[in-house]
C-alpha cells in the first residue's frame, strides 16, 4: 500500500515540466540524444513532428533550420515545450493514435519513449497514423523489457508507462507499416531500441 501511494505521488510530481525534465536527465536522456543526433543532423528546412513530445527535450537534437511540431496529450507538458522552444514551433494538443494532420505532410517524425505508455491496439493505431503522415522517415526509440536487469526493473517499477516490450515485439509492430533501414540496440540504465524507418510503399 505504501509503495503504491509513493508511486502515485511520484507520478504526480513528474507531471510538472521541470520535474519531468530533471528525471529524464537523471536517467540518461543526454546519452539517448547522442545516439539520435547522427540521424537528424542533416535536416534543413524540413518539417519534423515529435509525437509524445512532452516538454520538447529532443528539439535540441535537431538543426535550428527545421520547423518543429510538438504533439502531446498533456497540456502541462506543452506549456513546458512553449517555454523551451520559441522559434519555428507548432503545438498540437492531440492523441498520437489520431493525428490531426494531412497525409504525407511531415518530412520526419520522432517517436521517443511513447510506446510503452500505449496498449497493443493503441501502438498499432500509432504506427498506422505515423506511416500515413510521414513522407520521409521515422526515428523511433524505446526502452526494452529486460527482466534480468535489476536497475532496469527498478526504473520500470516507477515508470508511468505500463507496457514494457521486448525487441522482437517492437520489431513486429514497426514492420507492419515501416521498413527498418537502420537499427541500434544500446544500453544506459535500460537497454534501448533505436530504429530509422521509412513508411512502406502502398502497392
Amino acid at each position: 500500500m505504501e509503495n503504491r501511494l509513493f508511486i502515485q505521488l511520484a507520478h504526480k510530481l513528474v507531471a510538472y515540466p521541470q520535474v519531468y525534465d530533471l528525471v529524464q536527465n537523471l536517467v540518461g536522456v543526454k546519452q539517448v540524444q547522442g545516439h539520435m543526433q547522427p540521424f537528424l543532423a542533416h535536416l534543413e528546412n524540413q518539417l519534423v513532428l515529435d509525437v509524445g513530445s512532452g516538454t520538447g527535450l529532443y528539439r535540441s537534437v535537431l538543426p535550428a533550420e527545421v520547423d518543429y511540431i510538438g504533439l502531446d496529450l498533456d497540456p502541462m507538458k506543452l506549456v513546458g515545450l512553449q517555454e523551451r522552444v520559441q522559434d519555428r514551433l507548432g503545438i498540437l494538443l492531440a492523441d498520437a493514435t489520431r493525428i490531426c494532420l494531412q497525409d504525407k505532410c511531415v518530412d520526419v517524425a520522432l517517436c521517443v519513449f511513447l510506446g510503452h505508455h500505449l496498449t497493443d491496439e493503441q501502438v498499432k493505431a500509432l504506427m498506422r497514423e505515423l506511416a500515413r503522415v510521414v513522407n520521409g522517415h521515422l526515428l523511433f526509440v524505446e526502452p526494452l523489457n529486460r527482466p534480468q536487469s535489476k536497475v532496469s526493473n527498478l526504473l520500470w517499477f516507477y515508470d508511468r508507462g505500463s507496457h514494457p516490450r521486448t525487441l522482437s515485439t517492437w520489431q513486429s509492430f514497426l514492420k507492419r507499416d515501416f521498413d527498418i533501414e537502420e537499427q541500434q540496440v544500446f544500453s544506459i540504465y535500460h537497454e534501448y531500441l533505436l530504429c530509422w524507418c521509412k513508411p512502406k510503399q502502398i502497392a
